[in-house]
């Protein structure tokens, strides 16, 4: 009897052992877990911005536009789609390079960001080169963004925010 009550002693000992070694080795998993997590994410972020203006890239915009088409079906409510396009943007970078253009899409991204007051406003974005397109919920707040946008727009001396 002794001996079996040593042999469940020592298994218990064991058993004990290995539980804590699995919980240590469990609270590593669940920090890298946490870490890995952490950096999906900001890949995924990465993945759905335009590295040159910060504005969401065509990716994004895509995937956003067949949510915004379903939502539509389904709720019939109103959606409009603006495209506009910068006109002669492409004597910028002629005339300047591509890296003030680089720096005019940037700045032209940001005044579009400061012209919304409401982050819905804003469903998707997209700026390669100089076209750029803009999902709206409604005509009134389509003509007050357009307004505040423009304004802004007018504003910027480009020659200076370009110059290195």
């Amino acid at each position: 009897m002794d001996k079996h009550l040593k042999v469940a002693e020592h298994r218990f000992a064991e058993a004990v052992k290995t539980k804590r070694k699995l919980r240590e080795r469990l609270s590593e998993v669940e920090g890298e877990t946490a870490v890995l997590r952490k950096k999906i994410l900001e890949a995924q972020a990465r993945s759905s911005m335009d590295p040159v203006t910060g504005l969401a890239n065509r990716a994004a915009y895509d995937e956003r536009i067949k949510d915004e088409y379903n939502r539509w079906k389904r709720f019939k409510s109103p959606l409009i789609l603006m495209v506009w396009d910068l006109d002669d943007f492409k004597l910028v970078n002629d005339r300047f390079g591509h890296q003030a253009g680089d720096k005019a899409l940037r700045v032209i991204g940001q005044i579009l960001q400061k012209s919304l007051r409401q982050p819905t406003l804003l469903v998707g974005m997209v700026v390669r080169s100089s076209v750029c397109c803009c999902l709206v919920p409604n005509w009134t707040r389509l003509v007050l963004w357009q307004r505040r946008f423009a304004n802004r727009l007018r504003r910027v001396d480009f020659i200076q925010e370009i110059s290195p």
